[in-house]
């Protein structure tokens, strides 16, 4: 089934200039996502979350949608949700999130795993700096520039007599199915 682009309400950015001005907080604990059960939206839009000042790790804008901004952020381990919120494993949330909030979560939580393990340079080991106008990171002492990967991957649909293949995990959940995917390695075609 065809659907709408994200790109239509998505506009991925990195120069932040919607200061004071309500957003979407993509906010997790441990790759889990904060959500309100209580909204539509689920996902928090408020000016500043400032409840978590003193426990978010890092934040990081990453756009727009529908012209309001998006900001990833991460916190402490032991934080607490807070005004009849709670935080939530993103994958069983997949029915819940509106599909363009749910991609954005998918890709903020991609955003937070990068920032918390690129803390310091591969090739020297120095703390490394945000870069202000891209999504990159810098050592301050070798120049070594790290960019938010990107993983090539493939998944295929086969068909046949109106049925549809589906390949069970061996891992994990017991009686998951899936289509045939997997990410693509370097020099594979």
């Amino acid at each position: 089934m065809l659907r709408e682009s994200i790109y239509k309400r998505y506009n991925p950015d990195v120069k932040h200039d919607h200061e004071n001005s309500p957003a979407y907080w993509f906010i997790f604990n441990s790759d889990k996502l904060l959500i309100n059960p209580k909204t539509d939206i689920k996902i928090p839009f408020i000016e500043d979350p400032k409840v978590f000042n003193n426990s978010m790790i890092c934040k990081h804008y990453f756009g727009t949608l529908d012209g309001y901004p998006c900001i990833c952020a991460e916190v402490s381990p032991e934080t607490d949700a807070f005004d009849g919120m709670i935080f939530e494993d993103l994958r069983g949330l997949y029915d819940v999130l509106d599909e363009d909030l749910y991609l954005l979560a998918g890709r903020a939580v991609q955003i937070i795993n990068w920032d918390k393990n690129h803390q310091y340079c591969g090739k020297c080991g120095t703390l490394t700096e945000i870069v202000a106008d891209e999504m990159a990171k810098i050592c301050p002492e070798c120049g070594f520039i790290n960019y938010t990967r990107i993983s090539p991957a493939v998944i295929i649909a086969i068909i046949k007599n109106g049925k549809i293949l589906m390949a069970k995990h061996s891992y994990g959940l017991k009686n998951r199915y899936a289509l045939v995917a997997g990410f693509i390695e370097a020099g594979e075609t």
